[in-house]
């Protein structure tokens, strides 16, 4: 059973790694491009222990890396 955001897309990059998560433009991204570069952003918040349970904003326009941000929020809280 699928529990939350992280979980489901764990399972979406195990089944389909190389179908485009996100379209930008002309630029897409893969699920597993997608899970990489978010957690790599997920390992920065984390490192930051001076902002650790805080709020995090994030100001960007309707792109890839804004999808990245949210993903990667979401992996530093889990």
């Amino acid at each position: 059973m699928r529990t939350n955001l992280i979980e489901y897309l764990e399972l979406t990059v195990i089944k389909q790694k190389n179908k485009t998560a996100v379209i930008d433009g002309d630029r897409d991204i893969s699920f597993s491009e997608l899970v990489k570069r978010s957690r790599i952003i997920a390992s920065a918040i984390i490192g930051k222990r001076d902002c650790l349970n805080r709020p995090i904003a994030v100001y960007l326009s309707k792109s890839i890396e804004a999808v990245y941000a949210d993903i990667a929020i979401t992996y530093s809280r889990s």
